[in-house]
């Protein structure tokens, strides 16, 4: 069953990744669900089918990193579109301190202590609560002054999604289209594409870490 299963979601529309933590999630709930038979004293009738089964592991290409005169250019750059500037400065902002989107959008007022920003990490904050603290740059600070958000928010409330659909229009707008090497998640084979179409904010995590 799993395997016609994984054979179903090989219908040309998903990569290798997505299929894998799909799996890897069906896993989770086989492991659990035994787990807990065996806490509640009960009979496990439940046999995990992923006992003979071999997840296909997930896939990775080389990690693409801005350069710092793309990140000053996409600063610099003048959009007409107010969402264009908006999208950009949260996508720079994130250059300079490398948050993840989804803690980058709980940031208030209160994470900011003189120059420096101070946070949890949403997704780590199971295993390990440890204070993050991230000193911010000139230019950092200079996009933080353009926002007053009347509940204290440091930037423009977006989802990742609506994000990421507008950073592709960001950075073909500012003409950043330098080629670069892809692993196509559906094909597994290295492509050389534009700057603008794998512009994500993970990118911009990426080039946090690549920059430094």
């Amino acid at each position: 069953t799993i395997t016609a299963f994984e054979k179903w979601l090989k219908d040309g529309t998903r990569g290798r990744n997505y299929i894998c933590v799909v799996l890897k999630r069906l896993q989770r709930f086989f492991s659990w669900a035994i787990t807990d038979q065996k806490r509640k004293n009960l009979e496990v009738t439940i046999k995990n089918p992923f006992t003979d089964f071999i997840i296909t592991p997930e896939i990775y290409g080389t990690p693409i990193v801005m350069q710092k005169k793309e990140r000053d250019l996409l600063f610099d750059f003048q959009f007409e579109s107010d969402r264009l500037k908006k999208v950009r400065d949260i996508f720079i902002f994130q250059c300079y301190c490398g948050a993840r989107v989804s803690d980058l959008m709980k940031l208030t007022t209160n994470n900011l202590h003189g120059d420096t920003l101070r946070y949890v990490p949403t997704k780590t904050s199971k295993e390990n609560l440890k204070t993050v603290e991230i000193p911010l740059n000139k230019k950092a600070l200079e996009i933080l002054k353009r926002y007053k958000d009347p509940e204290g928010y440091l930037l423009p409330r977006m989802t990742d999604v609506e994000i990421n659909r507008t950073l592709k229009t960001v950075f073909e707008t500012a003409e950043l289209d330098r080629l670069v090497e892809h692993l196509n998640p559906k094909t597994e084979t290295i492509e050389f594409v534009p700057l603008h179409k794998v512009a994500t904010t993970h990118l911009a995590r990426r080039t946090f870490a690549g920059l430094m």
